[in-house]
């Protein structure tokens, strides 16, 4: 992905790394399932933030999403068939539906698509709070050591620093930019 992020920017100078970019990004997803939606959000959110530049070169984008679409299919078709076991029991339906379920059961309605939504924005909020940052990390031992978050606590003072320096010095797209790649 930061290759093919490279390469997207670099593409700017030199059209023709453009469907390199999205060959890196294919390569990505098909090598780790769980960045999909990572890839999904950070190519939307480059094309809106650097549509200008994307379109001076139409002919490069056109063979890019040509060929993002055709070698993306069997993707999309392993994730809508009998290949999506996985992702259907890890997937925040499960968690939506058994809470339906207990509100149902102590007699409060509950709308499923509410309940959907308000599952997803907590976990996604989640991964950016200081508890599971800096503190405890993830509840599940296997993902970090154990009662110590992702980060180290004297990292906050350089990571507020940059920040700050990011959004206040360099161009308005470069931080755009940067924070689609932080909230993707």
């Amino acid at each position: 992905v930061v290759f093919g992020t490279y390469l997207f920017f670099k593409s700017f100078q030199k059209s023709i790394l453009l469907p390199m970019c999205g060959l890196s990004y294919i390569v990505a997803m098909y090598s780790y399932r769980s960045i999909l939606g990572f890839v999904f959000l950070l190519v939307l959110g480059l094309s809106i933030i650097w549509w200008r530049k994307i379109f001076d070169n139409k002919k490069y984008f056109i063979a890019s999403a040509l060929i993002g679409l055709v070698l993306c299919m069997p993707l999309v078709i392993a994730l809508v068939g009998k290949g999506a076991s996985r992702f259907h029991q890890t997937s925040i339906q499960v968690e939506a539906s058994k809470r339906s379920l207990d509100l149902y059961t102590k007699g409060t309605p509950a709308n499923k698509n509410f309940v959907l939504a308000k599952v997803f924005t907590e976990g996604y909020f989640s991964a950016f709070s200081p508890d599971f940052l800096f503190i405890k990390g993830d509840p599940n031992g296997r993902h970090n050591v154990r009662g110590m978050g992702l980060l180290y606590l004297w990292e906050i003072p350089f990571i507020l620093f940059g920040l700050f320096v990011v959004f206040r010095r360099m161009p308005r797209k470069i931080g755009l930019t940067l924070l689609v790649w932080i909230i993707a």
